[in-house]
């Protein structure tokens, strides 16, 4: 992603994209606000069943002070919503949920960024939260949510008086961002709060990240995925050396750079990075790797 690509810009009251069909997918937009009123991002009030939204970047202008702004909500009965592979950035509500009863949220790989409120509801609703990044956070997670949560990471001491801590959850983390400063929340090799300490998901979600890279274990918390070597599955790192990747699923290479399912492949490059995020024995075949590294 790159927060100074193209972007929808709201510049006043009102919401942006408001759903008022079923079945209907959001994914890979950006949405500024520089409006320093009431703005939502994406919202709605009918029970919208089997809606995702993916990898969108949700951010508050760093020039606007005293903003009700709310990236997405929701105020319906029986709406089911996949809230998968976002960022949040600066917002004053993450996610305000005022739907009624019946509602069915998953927030999975989510990384959330100098938000006053992550989660607010007053209906009583549970989404099930996993592999989220929280960092800089006011008030967190104030809304309850699904006892089964987990596997989530913040640099605060808790999550929000409406989370309770589960087992795999880690608390007072410490994020090794790409650029913060220029709002690029991608991790660093060097992370150690988030890189490697998800739980897969790929047989509930598709496993592509924000960045479109083809996710394998393990996963990582947050939006962003980095492998082992400290790239994703389409990065070309300037590594040394020569390496030649001869297989039947290009999937395990990226899906991004070979689209095919079957056949023989082979990849000749100067870098290792791309395959280091290999896991061979994720799949059946037959594999040949060579190489100084």
């Amino acid at each position: 992603y790159d927060p100074t690509l193209y972007h929808t810009n709201a510049t006043a009251f009102g919401t942006s994209v408001y759903l008022v069909e079923q079945h209907i997918t959001l994914e890979y937009l950006q949405f500024v606000n520089s409006y320093s009123g009431t703005q939502t991002a994406i919202g709605s009030g009918f029970p919208i069943a089997d809606t995702e939204i993916i990898g969108n970047i949700f951010i508050n202008a760093d020039s606007v002070t005293g903003a009700t702004d709310t990236a997405l909500t929701c105020f319906s009965s029986n709406f089911q919503i996949l809230v998968s592979f976002n960022i949040f950035i600066n917002k004053k509500f993450a996610l305000d949920d005022n739907s009624g009863s019946g509602a069915v949220a998953s927030i999975y790989n989510n990384t959330f960024i100098g938000c006053e409120e992550i989660y607010g509801s007053v209906k009583g609703n549970v989404p099930l939260w996993k592999n989220n990044l929280i960092s800089g956070t006011t008030d967190g997670i104030t809304g309850t949510v699904s006892s089964s949560s987990d596997f989530n990471s913040t640099d605060s001491a808790t999550f929000g008086t409406g989370y309770s801590t589960n087992t795999n959850d880690r608390v007072s983390q410490t994020f090794a961002f790409v650029n913060a400063g220029a709002d690029d929340y991608h991790l660093q090799a060097s992370d150690t709060g988030a890189k490697g300490f998800g739980v897969d998901l790929s047989g509930v979600i598709d496993p592509v990240d924000i960045d479109g890279d083809t996710i394998v274990d393990p996963w990582c918390i947050g939006a962003d995925w980095i492998t082992s070597g400290g790239g994703g599955g389409n990065t070309l790192a300037a590594d040394s050396g020569s390496y030649t990747y001869t297989g039947n699923a290009a999937g395990l290479l990226t899906t991004r750079i070979l689209q095919a399912a079957n056949g023989v492949y082979t990849y000749s490059g100067t870098s290792a990075d791309l395959l280091r995020g290999l896991r061979v024995a994720a799949n059946t075949g037959s594999y040949n790797y060579t190489g100084s590294s």
